[in-house]
């Protein structure tokens, strides 16, 4: 699911370079943390939160054909 999401936010933001991505487990849930600059989050998350719904979304649909839950969070990157 890393993997996914990564390309996902890649096309997202202006520089991937600057952007990370966590995975933790944790028991059953995957948690998935989004760490990108303050003007990249912007971009992730979208206007009312359009664009980061539609990417938990997505995730859901590739995440459904192994029965994986999983939890996003987007974060900015401390300077």
């Amino acid at each position: 699911m890393k993997d996914f999401l990564e390309k996902i936010v890649a096309a997202i933001v202006d520089d991937s370079k600057t952007v990370e991505i966590l995975e933790k487990p944790e028991g059953e849930l995957t948690v998935l943390t989004i760490i990108a600059p303050g003007k990249e989050v912007g971009k992730i998350i979208g206007k009312g939160g359009r664009v980061i719904n539609a990417i938990r979304a997505l995730c859901r649909l590739k995440g459904g054909k192994n029965l994986s839950r999983f939890l996003i969070r987007v974060e900015a990157k401390a300077s």
